[in-house]
């Protein structure tokens, strides 16, 4: 899913068009109006190739306001088959994970069938200093790694934590749900690229992005009030 945030979205697209597993992408956008992100989205679709694999990128411009309007407003059940499993994932979300990590979502799944979708956990271990909520991310994260939501999985570790729309493998089309979720935990993460940004010198897009950004959606534009409820 993607709103104005055309570097951050660029990344993502590439980390998804390298994974095996990963065909067809499709770009939806949530009322965009930064017109280099406008540009590249009017340019992106169409196919590509991974080795000998063969996939699409598709943009659907439907009229999404909010992340989670492609649940209710038809957009997924139109792209999926009936209980396809599918990721969904926002913009600023980028796998930082050995190349099988897809593979590793969708075992987890299998192992644990209670849940509705396993996602990859966030890194918190390299934030850097420039970051103004730097020790909120961290503490916020860190509540959901106690231990008495870790588990065993093989050679690694997973946990029990909501997770609303980053990157996740969903088990099929149902109403939307933070949980019950699992994540993941190194190697299997992923970096939420706001959480490295530089707060006292943001660029043209990310100035953009948080005056244009719809309240309430972006945890990390005020987390203070969003913490508060």
């Amino acid at each position: 899913m993607t709103r104005d945030r055309v570097s951050y979205a660029q990344q993502c697209l590439e980390a998804l068009r390298r994974t095996e597993g990963i065909d067809d992408i499709y770009l939806v956008d949530h009322r965009s109006t930064y017109i280099p992100m406008l540009d590249w989205l009017g340019s992106v679709a169409g196919p590509y190739t991974r080795g000998g694999t063969a996939g699409r990128v598709h943009v659907l411009w439907h009229d999404n306001a909010h992340p989670r309007d492609l649940w209710s407003n038809g957009t997924l059940a139109a792209a999926l088959r009936p209980d396809e499993r599918f990721i969904v994932t926002d913009c600023d979300v980028v796998p930082d994970a050995p190349s099988d990590w897809l593979v590793w979502l969708a075992t987890a799944l299998d192992r644990y069938p209670g849940m509705v979708k396993a996602g990859l956990g966030l890194r918190v271990d390299d934030l850097p200093e420039r970051y103004a909520h730097r020790e909120r991310v961290q503490t916020w994260e860190s509540q959901w790694t106690t231990a008495s939501r870790i588990t065993p999985y093989g050679d690694h570790l997973v946990y029990r934590s909501p997770v609303d729309t980053t990157l996740a493998l969903y088990r099929r089309l149902e109403p939307f749900a933070m949980e019950p979720a699992i994540r993941s935990t190194h190697p299997y993460v992923a970096r939420h690229l706001t959480w490295y940004e530089n707060s006292a010198r943001p660029t043209e897009e990310q100035r953009w992005y948080y005056r244009q950004a719809t309240p309430g959606v972006s945890h990390w534009q005020d987390p203070v009030t969003y913490e508060r409820g």
